[in-house]
């Protein structure tokens, strides 16, 4: 083997490989060199440590066989020397190798320059090669989501389920597609080019049930397996609803139409067989949406109506609510099944609560407040009320508005917002009506708790021991009896803040009266639910200005009184009501300003007692309920009354506070159990129950005057008879319940005190 240079081509590197002889002299032309092939495409995937390589064969006459590139060129960074792998005195078998590990995707080509001669470099002939290099996307698949079939049953067996997909991408490829189970279909077993591959399902003779299997792809060029689980799920058809979820946007522009919406209700066979099919039931989860069929069959299909309830929608206030409608069905195998449809509702909408003062007289003029919600000056221009054209309203802020009412006739003059949907946005009105009161006696025995309802003349009595609600109305010369009802355990009654009904609370549920007809059946407003066994009674019940209002429930055991929880209820809105977590509390009791605008809790018998809290709706940022301040730190509250001006609190029937909590002066007591005083609408009197062996009268004391420490009494108003006998405790145990109880006329002339004994009506002007 002999070696030389060739140094006019530029070799980059060389091989020389000879062998003996090799000709001598300058006679003839005895060398030659031919390529297996001119050119030699290599392979190589993107990122790949490995070598892709090629053989060529050379063969030649002469003293052997150099390589390089052409004139002026380099070697590229990819292309590595070629490597003799064997050779003869004629033949040479190059390796020619190239390294694409950072190399961009792309085909990258240089040429090669193979040379032979005499030893003497002389009589030289070259062949060229070109070397081409393509950096590939490499071989995968893929899935989307895993290849999960499911058909159901009663569907043509021979029905292919799908179709599902496998990606292959890579270049370069020669790829097959097989599976171990007959069910897998494809729609090629083989290929060269990427793409997605079609995969299905085929019951065949297959049983109910989840059947498994597996698919391999494999790339022959790179001898790689890909390998991917199949699920085909054969069961009974289940239901099938044309929408997956419902979205409602509401705003004064929006049509009423838009308040409905169509569905489908079908299942997997889309309806087609009815030995297949399933018999349904669908609920709501909020009382704003409703559907025109509570159940149905999927076989044939169903149209459903899903429709926001307008009455509801019409006092809901401006925010996202989500619910669902409930499907629970039955499938063919028997199996119990539930399905959900998701509903978003969005609003935005002012909203009328309350009209405080909602009842007026006739022929004078007033300044009223209307109390609601997301009120914006944009809004005002929608705003009236009916019959009252010359109203002149003015927006204060997002939950007020000052109403300047003319002088008007009786009747009802309702608020509204005028939307393009024909809601009102509106829970207020306001009504014209005169004062029809007067003094009397009514004979109904057992301690009572009063409501009055001064627009329809009517006095209504609770009467706890027998469940009783009894209702009074003066027809001009004595209150007769009107209609007595009887409602298991109830407590307390309420008027709401726009007079159109009562609302009662029960010990286990709250109903709704309509005030115009007490006799019509009752609303069922909230029932404890089944299973739940309270022995609480509910104390008390009172709305504050927005018809928002609170609810004392003290919890009784083997006849000894406890804990009170409060709870928070809206009587607009009508939702269960919901609970505090305030702290301890012991005897609860509650009270309202007559106006609305404040609420009150006080306690006693909590040691120490805890101060009485103070809600005011002017400030609703936190709640409708209203900011919670303490004024008056004094516990121990056996009853607390609000003046009508809002100036007073009377606590215990024995001191008097102004808002500030100032003690300002105090009544004259006689043992804190025979106590029972009330204020004024104005806040400034107080009448005081005096009880002696030869009769009742009301004590009348100035609260204008200085105490000294106790206020001046300036006058005594009889009875017409005892509401109590003489001796009997009025603060009773347990339960803080009181035998008498009191309320006044708006304008403070007519005192309503009802006791064991019976109910008086007393003019104290």
């Amino acid at each position: 083997m002999m070696r030389f240079r060739v140094v006019a081509l530029a070799l980059l590197f060389c091989c020389l490989w000879g062998c003996g002889g090799g000709g001598g002299g300058d006679g003839g032309d005895d060398t030659s060199i031919s390529l297996s092939t001119s050119s030699i495409t290599l392979d190589a995937d993107l990122g790949s440590t490995s070598f892709a390589s090629s053989t060529l064969t050379v063969n030649f006459r002469g003293a052997g066989v150099v390589v390089g590139t052409l004139p002026g060129q380099t070697m590229p960074t990819w292309l590595l020397s070629p490597v003799p792998e064997n050779s003869t005195t004629t033949q040479v078998v190059f390796s020619v190798r190239a390294f694409a590990y950072s190399m961009p995707r792309g085909t990258y080509t240089t040429t090669l320059r193979f040379v032979t001669g005499r030893e003497d470099q002389s009589h030289l002939k070259t062949a060229d090669l070109t070397v081409t290099l393509r950096v590939n996307t490499p071989f995968n698949a893929s899935v989307a989501a895993p290849l999960a079939f499911v058909q159901a049953d009663g569907a043509t067996s021979a029905t292919a389920v799908g179709p599902s997909a496998i990606q292959i991408v890579g270049e370069n490829l020669q790829w097959r597609a097989t599976a171990n189970q007959p069910w897998v279909g494809f729609g090629a077993t083989s290929g060269t080019q990427a793409g997605n591959l079609t995969i299905t399902a085929n019951r065949q003779s297959l049983p109910l049930g989840v059947h498994t299997a597996q698919i391999s792809i494999i790339d022959d060029r790179r001898n790689r397996t890909l390998t991917f689980p199949v699920t085909f799920e054969i069961r009974p058809a289940r239901i099938a609803l044309s929408a997956s979820t419902f979205d409602y946007t509401v705003t004064p522009q929006t049509l009423a139409t838009e308040f409905t919406r169509s569905l489908t209700v079908s299942d997997e066979l889309n309806g087609t067989n009815a030995a297949k099919g399933v018999t349904w039931t669908a609920t709501t989860g909020a009382p704003w949406l409703t559907l025109s069929s509570g159940a149905g069959s999927s076989a044939s299909n169903q149209q459903l109506t899903v429709s926001l309830d307008s009455a509801r929608l019409n006092v809901l206030p401006s925010g996202t609510y989500n619910t669902s409608i409930t499907f629970n069905y039955q499938d063919s195998g028997g199996s119990a099944r539930t399905a959900e449809l998701p509903v978003t509702l969005n609003v935005r909408m002012p909203l009328a609560r309350a009209a405080s003062p909602y009842l007026l007289a006739p022929g004078a003029g007033a300044t009223l407040r209307l109390r609601g919600q997301d009120i914006r000056d944009v809004d005002m221009s929608s705003l009236s009320v009916d019959g009252a054209s010359a109203a002149t309203l003015t927006r204060v802020d997002a939950d007020s508005v000052t109403l300047q009412m003319p002088a008007l006739g009786a009747g009802v003059y309702p608020i509204r917002f005028n939307t393009a949907s024909g809601l009102t946005r509106s829970a207020a009105r306001v009504v014209v009506q005169a004062s029809n009161l007067g003094e009397g006696v009514i004979q109904s025995p057992n301690a009572k708790r009063l409501v009055l309802d001064e627009q329809r003349g009517r006095l209504i009595a609770i009467d706890r021991t027998q469940s009783q609600l009894e209702s009074y109305r003066w027809n001009g010369a004595t209150w007769a009896a009107e209609i007595t009802l009887t409602i298991p355990e109830i407590a307390d009654a309420v008027l709401t803040r726009n007079g159109e009904e009562v609302i009662v609370v029960a010990r286990h549920a709250i109903y709704a009266l309509d005030a115009d007809d007490l006799s019509q059946p009752r609303t069922e407003v909230w029932a404890l639910p089944s299973g739940q066994n309270r022995t609480a009674s509910f104390n008390t019940i009172q709305l504050n200005e927005l018809g928002v209002g609170l609810i004392a429930q003290t919890y009784h055991f083997a006849g000894l009184s406890g804990n009170t929880s409060i709870l928070r209820f809206d009587s607009i809105l009508r939702d269960a009501p919901t609970g505090f977590n305030f702290e301890s509390l012991y005897e609860a009791q509650l009270a309202q300003s007559p106006t609305g605008r404040y609420l009150m809790v006080g306690e006693y018998g909590v040691s120490p007692p805890i101060a009485p809290w103070l809600y005011d709706s002017d400030d609703i940022a936190t709640g409708l309920l209203g900011a919670r301040t303490t004024p008056i730190q004094t516990g121990g509250s056996i009853a607390i009354q609000i003046s009508h001006s809002e100036t007073r609190i009377l606590q215990s029937f024995a001191q008097v506070y102004n808002f500030s909590g100032q003690l300002l002066g105090r009544l004259p007591t006689g043992g804190y159990i025979q106590n029972f005083a009330t204020l004024s609408p104005n806040g400034e009197r107080a009448y005081r129950l005096v009880r002696t062996p030869s009769g009742s009268s009301l004590a009348v004391h100035d609260l204008t005057a200085t105490p000294t420490p106790e206020y001046p009494e300036i006058d005594q108003v009889a009875l017409p008879a005892d509401v109590i006998q003489y001796n009997a405790d009025i603060a009773l145990y347990p339960g803080a319940t009181l035998s008498v109880a009191a309320v006044m006329s708006r304008d403070g002339r007519y005192l309503f005190l009802a006791g064991p004994e019976r109910i008086v009506v007393v003019d104290v002007n």
